[in-house]
This record gives structure tokens, C-alpha cells and sequence, in this order.
């Protein structure tokens, strides 16, 4: 199995902010990452703000062999991937969202997703893509008369791993 993200134009050279600072050693910059795109078998859901990847998990089952004293042996199993979230100020693009989870209805569809990460310039930096991705929970804003505040969406995104 191969993990791969994909960074800027391609090269594998190619430095994460652009070439090296001045005053530097030469090493690459780190991403400064303003925003997040999302798109869903082709379907643009829009703009985020905040992407949480989540991470991967191998199961290990341990197994003692007779007379062998020295160690135990760790056998991997299964690879469990953390749900994906999401989260940004709602907009427009929210009924993308809506869409996807109406389209969910009746009948689970596993999809195919990329996540954007562009600089600051806009310039597209880095990119995941994940399959057999479904829906799994949308979080909605608590609205209220407290006083003014962001009203954001969390979206989570159960998948099945993600894609070289």
C-alpha cells in the first residue's frame, strides 16, 4: 500500500512556501496554508477553513511462539483510517453539502474526494485524495441572541483510505 500527496507543480524538489528564506540554510519553507477545497466525485463542496486528516491506525496482533523467551512477534492486521473533518463559516456551497447527504438517502454511495490545500498565494500547495468516502455527521451552528458570532458548519467524512 502507497500513501501519496501530492505537492505543488510535481517536483519532487519542489519547496512547500516557495525557495528558501533569506538568512536560511537552504531548507524548504514550511506550507502557511490559508484554505482548504473539497470536491466530491466532481462535486465542489466548497471552501474550508480548518481540515482535520485525521491519521491512520495499524492493529497489531501479538503472537507468543512456544519456547521462545526473547520477544514476541507483532503481526500487522487491519489498517483503521480516522474520520476526515471539516470545518468552515457557511456560505453558499453549503447546499452542496446538503445535496451529498440528500443523495445519501435510501442508498449509500461510496465516493471519491480531494482535499486542496493552497498558500497563500493561492497556489495549489498539496492534495489528498481518498475513496470510499461517505458522510457520516454534519454539524449545524447553534443560533442564538447572545451576541454576534461565526456561524460554522463541521462536516466528517468516514473513508476507506487514501488513494497514490
Amino acid at each position: 500500500m502507497t500513501i501519496a500527496i501530492s505537492i505543488g507543480g510535481g517536483d519532487a524538489g519542489n519547496s512547500f512556501g516557495g525557495g528558501p528564506a533569506a538568512g536560511s540554510t537552504g531548507l524548504s519553507d514550511p506550507l502557511l496554508s490559508f484554505q482548504f477545497s473539497v470536491t466530491i466525485d466532481g462535486m465542489d463542496l466548497g471552501n474550508w477553513t480548518k481540515v482535520e486528516l485525521g491519521g491512520l491506525e495499524v492493529h497489531v496482533e501479538p503472537l507468543e511462539e512456544g519456547g521462545n523467551q526473547g520477544f514476541t512477534y507483532q503481526l500487522p492486521g487491519r489498517i483503521k483510517y480516522q474520520n476526515i473533518k471539516l470545518t468552515r463559516v457557511m456560505d453558499q456551497s453549503t447546499a452542496q453539502v446538503a445535496a451529498w447527504f440528500a443523495g445519501m438517502a435510501g442508498t449509500v454511495t461510496r465516493s471519491t474526494g480531494v482535499i486542496v490545500a493552497y498558500d497563500s498565494q493561492l497556489n495549489e500547495a498539496l492534495s489528498w485524495t481518498f475513496i470510499g468516502a461517505i458522510p457520516v455527521k454534519w454539524t449545524l451552528p447553534s443560533l442564538g441572541m447572545d451576541g454576534p458570532k461565526a456561524v460554522t458548519e463541521v462536516l466528517e467524512i468516514a473513508h476507506e483510505g487514501f488513494q497514490g
